[in-house]
């Protein structure tokens, strides 16, 4: 695929004498160079649907939170949902003074 091999195609026979001809060859090449491209294909399919995924849950928060106007609300919605979507994790937000340092 695109030049790297990602995996290997294996034929056998039961016959130890069997010897492919050029045809034979050529249409299992192609069969491979297909089913790598398919590969390919689900691959870049997978990553679109997780991106898709990744930025409707980021508008979904994005929206509960921008509808919030007290700052409590707003830091315990953000956590909770941070929570709800990353289970098994630890959600804390510390404020700074503002001043750099």
């Amino acid at each position: 695929m695109r030049g790297i091999q990602i995996g290997s195609l294996k034929l056998s026979t039961t016959d130890p004498d069997r010897k492919w001809d050029n045809n034979e060859i050529a249409m299992v090449q192609a069969t491979a160079e297909r089913t790598a491209l398919a590969i390919e294909t689900a691959r870049l399919l997978q990553e679109a649907q997780k991106r898709a995924s990744k930025e409707r849950t980021i508008g979904q928060i994005s929206a509960k939170i921008g509808s919030l106007v007290n700052i409590e609300n707003i830091v315990q919605t953000t956590i909770q949902e941070l929570g709800d979507t990353l289970p098994g994790t630890d959600v804390a937000i510390q404020f700074t003074s503002g001043t750099n340092g």
